[in-house]
């Protein structure tokens, strides 16, 4: 038997008597005390600092998961906004970046990927969403835009969108009422 098999069987079984000390704890019973024996505890130590890593652990869980969801809530409440005048593209509470209708010359499918949500890729806006953005503005005029952390002079915006194809319909057509 191999040195790395043999390990792997130490810890299993390890593992499985772990799990029988945390079965026979929550039944209040103790294993090898014969009767009349006196049980000698040891390790309370330890225990209370397991307990209270334990309890930091839960309260860190319950923060991790409160911030996950406010994360993922973030994204819904600030959608990307299309009136007649401007789209008004949105990353989360962080970034919110107006393009006037009246710049915009081209939209169109363009799938690329986008190592940073929010980025200057030469005179290039990206706004990624899952890595991707999956729609391009080409501009009339250079647009001086500030993202969050990212500033400069763009040309062209990509961003990602649930839905590609009617977001392009949907700037096409309110580019064609803004002329």
């Amino acid at each position: 038997m191999s040195s790395v098999v043999r390990l792997g069987a130490q810890l299993v079984r390890r593992e499985v008597r772990l799990l029988t000390s945390l079965l026979l704890r929550l039944r209040g019973r103790q294993q090898g005390v014969p009767p009349g024996a006196t049980a000698l505890a040891y390790g309370r130590d330890e225990r209370v600092t397991g307990k209270a890593l334990l309890a930091a652990s839960a309260v860190e869980l319950a923060a991790v998961h409160l911030l996950l969801l406010a994360l993922l809530a973030d994204t819904a409440v600030r959608p990307h906004v299309l009136t007649p005048e401007a789209l008004r593209l949105r990353a989360g509470s962080g970034v919110d970046v107006t393009v006037p209708l009246d710049a915009v010359t081209g939209a169109g499918l363009h799938r690329a990927d986008a190592a940073r949500r929010v980025a200057l890729d030469g005179a290039v806006l990206v706004l990624g969403s899952g890595g991707q953005t999956q729609v391009e503005l080409q501009l009339s005029r250079p647009l001086p835009v500030q993202a969050g952390r990212v500033g400069g002079t763009v040309r062209a915006v990509r961003f990602s969108v649930d839905d590609p194809a009617g977001a392009v319909a949907a700037v096409r057509s309110g580019c064609a009422l803004a002329r």
